[in-house]
C-alpha cells in the first residue's frame, strides 16, 4: 500500500470512514484477480513487532501476486501518534476488515500484515475469508528476542523513515508480548532469525495448494 504523507494529512479528521476506505483502496497496488478455477487466499501474518512480517510479505509478493493490507500504514492514516490502545486497534481492525472483504470479493490474493496476536482476532479473519469465498492461511512469524531487540533499536536509530513505517519500539513489543495467544488452528511457522529464502518455495507451494480445488478450510491440507 502506497499512501503519501501529504495525502494522509490532507484528509485526516475530515473524511468519513467510507471516504478513507476509498482513498486507501485507490492507493493500493492491486494484484490480478484469480482465475475461475482458483480461489483467492487470505494470508494472515501474525507475530510481534520486529519479527519480520513485513520482510516476509515483501519476499512473497515478489514471487506470488498478492495485494497487501498493512496495519502500520492504516494506523498512520488514522492517528498521528499511535499508542496501540484497544480503541485504536479496534478502529484499525474495522477499516482493515472492510478492505480485506472488498479485495477478497474481487477474487484477489491478499496478505494481511499485522500483529494479529489474539486467537479471536485470527478467527474473525478466517471467518471473513471463508464468507468472502476465499481460503485463509495463517503464518506465525518469529525471531529470537535478541534479534528482535536489535532490529527495533536499529529502526529507532534511523535518520530517515518512510511514511507508514512501524513506530513500535521495545516498550510496545513488551506490552504486546504479554497479549500474545497460542494459535489453536493449523498454521505455518517462519523463523526469521536466519535467512528465510530457503523456506519460500514450501510456503509458495502451500499457497498454491490452498488456492486450488483441493484446498482446505483449515488453512492447510
Amino acid at each position: 500500500m502506497i499512501i503519501t504523507e501529504r495525502e494522509c494529512h490532507s484528509s485526516s479528521g475530515t473524511l468519513n470512514e467510507k471516504s478513507r476506505i476509498e482513498q486507501i483502496y485507490a492507493a493500493l497496488s492491486l494484484s490480478t484477480p484469480m482465475p475461475a478455477n482458483r480461489l483467492p487466499v487470505l494470508l494472515i501474518l501474525t507475530g510481534l513487532p520486529g519479527s519480520g512480517k513485513t520482510h516476509l510479505a515483501s519476499l512473497l509478493r515478489a514471487k506470488v501476486p498478492f495485494s497487501l493490507i498493512c496495519s502500520d500504514s492504516l494506523r498512520a492514516v488514522l492517528v498521528d501518534r499511535p499508542d496501540y490502545s484497544p480503541s485504536e486497534n479496534s478502529l484499525v481492525y474495522r477499516l482493515a476488515d472492510k478492505l480485506l472483504w472488498r479485495l477478497l470479493r474481487e477474487r484477489r490474493n491478499v496478505i494481511y500484515d499485522a500483529v494479529n496476536l489474539s486467537e479471536g482476532r485470527r478467527q474473525t479473519l478466517r471467518t471473513l475469508a471463508l464468507d468472502a469465498g476465499a481460503r485463509p492461511m495463517t503464518i506465525l512469524v518469529t525471531a529470537s528476542e535478541h534479534v528482535i531487540r536489535e532490529r527495533l533499536a536499529r529502526r529507532r536509530e534511523r535518520t530517515t523513515r518512510q511514511w507508514g513505517d512501524s513506530q513500535a519500539d521495545w516498550d510496545v513489543y513488551c506490552k504486546l508480548a504479554s497479549l500474545s495467544e497460542r494459535i489453536a488452528h493449523q498454521h505455518i511457522v517462519v523463523d526469521t532469525t536466519q535467512d528465510i529464502a530457503p523456506s519460500l518455495p514450501a510456503i509458495i507451494e502451500a499457497i498454491a495448494m490452498q488456492s486450488g480445488p483441493n484446498g482446505s478450510v483449515t488453512g492447510l491440507r
